[in-house]
């Protein structure tokens, strides 16, 4: 991971240093924030690892006379290539929602998540569950965070659909329910009777 080159804050720093003083002799410290330092004017400097650092740089005119300068360096941005947003397809209004952030980098980044929802609702986490109160377009916001620093933001477009219309259960009538169970009755009751009588015909048929 290449990052930018140290020399563009060099020229920020010269810019800042009196004009009479620039044909002097000067000296150059820099300390890079990883354990790395130059004495060059404008030094190249590759970070090995992603981070926050703090660049520091002493220039010396003469031995009672230095300015200094301290510079932050992004090195976790240029390594996040995405956040991917895992939610389900089908979203409906008043329905919980449960989603999550998967971070697509090559580097396994200690992020923290803030969610910016419709309505100005915070949430913080990799997962987080919601419910959107009206169907239609929403857009969410998640910005990543490392050490409380934003060095991420990616906004998602949402669409919600109307509410699932859920159909009513069909309730029983008692009176009905004990008719039925009643006729059912009787009619076995008939049927079992007109067998007996049926049998007992033909015993007399055959007895005559």
């Amino acid at each position: 991971m290449l990052l930018k080159r140290i020399s563009l804050i060099t020229c920020v720093l010269a810019f800042v240093i009196p004009t009479q003083l620039h044909a002097q002799e000067k000296t150059y410290f820099w300390d890079f924030g990883d354990g790395s330092t130059s004495t060059e004017a404008s030094p190249n400097h590759t970070y090995t690892k992603p981070g926050i650092y703090t660049v520091s740089l002493t220039e010396t005119v003469s031995d009672n006379l230095s300015y200094g300068k301290q510079y932050e360096i992004n090195a976790i941005t240029p390594v996040i290539e995405s956040l991917n947003l895992i939610a389900p397809n089908d979203i409906h209004k008043g329905e919980k929602v449960r989603a999550s952030i998967e971070l697509n980098s090559e580097y396994d980044l200690a992020l923290n998540y803030e969610w910016t929802l419709p309505n100005d609702l915070q949430l913080s986490g990799q997962q987080v569950e919601f419910t959107f109160e009206e169907a239609g377009k929403h857009t969410i916001h998640v910005a990543a965070l490392f050490k409380g620093k934003h060095v991420f933001e990616q906004p998602y477009g949402i669409e919600v659909l109307a509410e699932i219309e859920t159909q009513p259960k069909a309730i029983s009538n008692p009176t009905e329910n004990n008719a039925n169970k009643e006729s059912s009755s009787s009619g076995g009751a008939m049927y079992w009777l007109l067998i007996i009588l049926g049998l007992l015909k033909i015993k007399r048929i055959t007895n005559a």
